[in-house]
């Protein structure tokens, strides 16, 4: 009785310290962070999550590593949502999509004409959104936390049929975006649509459309070319209105100290990353369309001097749209702020537009060395 009571003993003694060793190891497995954009894997962008997937377990000292998901998980539009209820971890958040729950971080958005190319406005966008209580607060409010912005190339006008007068943007239907480029396009009679970027293609291809505004990247990217014959270099600024690395805030509060501050200094790596790569690819992206039979065309003189002079007076008027539309306060000095984050970074930027390592280095020295990991984005 005793013995056989003793060989099970040992049966159950050996059972629980198996469990318990192997709980002991899962405990010690790195933590698995499910990271999304929604967009195929093909896209520039998602060169912001290959570098982060990468470098993510040397950053944390092996305590971490990702799970990548690319136009399988969220789209554009699913992604602030799923990131707040945990569907996944880290992800592109587009918050251009969220005007009204996200009014204070789309200033930066509503001022994206103002943009002469990504490096600048990714630095400028970041500061200032970092920097920025109302702003981080919107974040909070949709459980995530914020960790810096790429701002993409410039922006031209593609369409099916070449666009170089005021005449012929009159009732044109465009795919437009953030709400400064649907007053643009309004202000020129022209009919904006607010399309996903993931929606261009079948837009333009069943006519619902006639003319998109992106990067010259997305020719490629999206593979507009096929639908998108002619591109008008007109200088029509950067999309601002993006959190790169948007991260769940419950799983931010779980993280040590030190893998708090890895994936900071992993961050401002990695935006500076994806930023030169950016830029580089639109210019590639030129010539790759231009083989494929994209005409590249240039504005006439009165049609340049007319967008120009809309991005003045709309970035002068801006102040007053945020206010009426979305009752920001003292958006003077808020925009008066950002618009010298960005002749800031201008300058700062100036010798570094494909320089990824000089870049990083701005971006940590000038934001990201400022940031407290042990407090920020915790929770009180």
């Amino acid at each position: 009785m005793f013995r056989k009571l003793g060989i099970a003993g040992s049966i159950i003694a050996m059972a629980l310290g198996s469990l318990i060793a192997s709980q002991a190891a899962r405990a010690d497995d790195p933590k698995v962070l499910r990271i999304n954009v929604g967009l195929p894997p093909t896209h520039t962008w998602v060169t912001a999550y290959t570098y982060f997937a990468k470098e993510l377990p040397a950053a944390t000292n092996n305590t971490m590593t990702a799970e990548e998901y690319y136009g399988t998980l969220l789209n554009f539009r699913e992604t602030v949502p799923g990131l707040r209820d945990g569907v996944a971890d880290v992800g592109l958040a587009v918050f251009a999509y969220f005007p009204a729950e996200f009014r204070e971080s789309n200033i930066v958005g509503e001022l994206g004409m103002l943009g002469e190319d990504g490096i600048t406005m990714s630095g400028a966008v970041s500061e200032y959104i970092f920097n920025c209580g109302p702003c981080l607060a919107e974040f909070e409010r949709f459980n995530q936390v914020y960790l810096g912005t790429t701002a993409s190339p410039v922006y031209r006008l593609f369409s099916t049929a070449p666009v170089t007068t005021l005449d012929d943007l009159k009732g044109l239907k465009i795919r437009s975006g953030a709400g400064v480029y649907t007053r643009w396009a309004e202000h020129f009679g022209a009919s904006p649509s607010t399309l996903s970027a993931t929606e261009v293609y079948e837009g333009m291809s069943q006519g619902v459309i006639n003319a998109n505004l992106h990067p010259t990247t997305e020719l490629i990217n999206l593979n507009l070319s096929e639908v998108a014959k002619y591109v008008t270099e007109l200088p029509l600024g950067t999309f601002n209105a993006v959190s790169v690395y948007s991260m769940n805030r419950d799983v931010w509060n779980k993280l040590t100290d030190e893998q708090r501050a890895g994936l900071l200094d992993l961050t401002a790596r990695g935006n500076a990353h994806v930023a030169v790569q950016y830029e580089m690819a639109n210019r590639a992206a030129k010539e790759a369309a231009i083989e494929k039979g994209v005409t590249f065309v240039q504005p006439d003189e009165e049609l340049l001097a007319a967008t120009r002079e809309f991005a003045a007076n709309d970035a002068l008027s801006a102040a007053k749209t945020m206010e009426q539309t979305y009752g920001i306060n003292e958006a003077d000095a808020k925009v008066k702020t950002f618009m010298e984050l960005a002749q800031k970074w201008a300058e700062l930027t100036k010798d570094v537009k494909t320089d990824e390592a000089a870049f990083a280095e701005l971006m940590k020295q000038e934001i990201w060395s400022k940031i407290d990991a042990s407090t920020y984005g915790r929770t009180n």
